[in-house]
């Protein structure tokens, strides 16, 4: 089984959200980070900051509008 175990180093709120940092993504853009995290996790990121980098990341929506160019 896979497992993580993960030691706090102060106290934990129930029901406080606890995350992890996959990347330094200082310098990558939307795109990059979803490929990166896709390639080396396992899963695509729908944290708050992919939420609205995604938004506003033209290369994001490029499947999008090849799509609505071919209806």
């Amino acid at each position: 089984k896979n497992k993580v175990i993960l030691r706090a180093i102060r106290d934990i709120k129930e029901g406080e959200i606890l995350s992890i940092n996959y990347l330094d993504d200082r310098w990558l853009n939307f795109t990059q980070r979803q490929a990166f995290i896709k390639d080396h996790w396992g899963f695509e990121c729908g944290c708050l900051k992919c939420k609205e980098d995604q938004i506003n990341d033209p290369l994001s929506h490029k499947n999008e509008l090849k799509e609505v160019q071919n209806c």
